[in-house]
């Protein structure tokens, strides 16, 4: 008998945020801090999954990639809208990504 893992809705989806934070590393418009504060935030949300707080991860990656300014894509942007729309998170935490995008 194979046992698979069942992964709730929200966390799998702030693993593809993850993965899509991960993708960003690589973009030329981002400066030292940016990059150093990105994988920070990439390191804290993997250990909240890990925890079974992904909502806390959320929380937390979208302040500090709003407060650093640190651009990202469309697709991140809605995968926040998603998984906080499912968690019933605030409607700020994906809102204030908007002009982050580009």
């Amino acid at each position: 008998m194979q046992l698979t893992m069942i992964v709730g809705k929200g966390k799998r989806i702030t693993l593809e945020i993850i993965e899509k934070l991960k993708l960003t590393l690589d973009k030329e418009d981002l400066n030292e801090e940016q990059v150093s504060v990105l994988k920070k935030i990439i390191t804290d949300t993997e250990e909240y999954v890990t925890y079974n707080e992904w909502g806390v991860g959320i929380e937390i990656a979208s302040d500090n990639l709003y407060e650093y300014s640190i651009p990202i894509s469309k697709s991140i942007q809605e995968k926040f809208e998603e998984v906080c729309k499912h968690g019933n998170l605030k409607d700020s935490y994906y809102k204030s990504l908007e002009e982050l995008v580009k």
